[in-house]
């Protein structure tokens, strides 16, 4: 049987790692946030002002290593990544994940979860985003984040879920449900 690599998309907030987490645990996949990367760097450094461009450059670097790495060692695993596709910049993250998943001939499913404005920024400010240091102010996401840059993905293998009203087993479900039955 085919391995599977699954790539959450959606805004801060919308459940990708919640979400991500649960599939995780009922699949024995291995779990790859999109922060873990960008941890590496803020839990040694922390940036009081805009992290600068370099940065951000020398992260995506980063990323590319673990890819690269991921591509030539065996997948005993499913992988799931976390991630925001936006209409405006490089989709490194998602194009990443597509490649390694055709590299390492895994079907590759996309779940897009999207959230009204309203309720991401009811999402946004609890103790487990601070300690993974995720955005957690609620006008700093709003001055930052517009709901309308998300790029919906449609690959063969795509679900979209609108969660705003759903809990975290009713997508939890309709994630299974998707996997299940591809």
């Amino acid at each position: 049987m085919r391995k599977k690599i699954i790539y959450f998309n959606g805004m801060p907030g919308a459940g990708k790692l919640t979400i991500a987490k649960m599939v995780a645990e009922k699949t024995d996949a291995r779990l790859i946030d999109n922060h873990k990367f960008n941890n590496l760097l803020f839990d040694i450094k922390s940036f009081d002002e805009e992290v600068p461009k370099f940065v951000w450059k020398s992260l995506r670097n980063i990323k590319r290593e673990i890819f690269g790495l991921l591509e030539v060692l065996p997948q005993d695993n499913d992988y799931i990544f976390t991630g925001i596709t936006t209409k405006f910049k490089e989709n490194m993250s998602f194009n990443g994940v597509k490649d390694l998943a055709e590299k390492l001939n895994a079907d590759f499913y996309l779940v897009n979860l999207v959230c009204d404005e309203s309720e991401l920024l009811n999402r946004i400010d609890t103790t487990s985003r601070k300690e993974k240091k995720k955005i957690t102010c609620k006008e700093l996401y709003q001055e930052l984040i517009d709901v309308s840059c998300l790029k919906l993905m449609d690959i063969s293998k795509s679900l979209t879920i609108d969660n705003s009203n759903l809990t975290e087993k009713e997508t939890f479900d309709k994630v299974m449900d998707f996997l299940n039955s591809n």
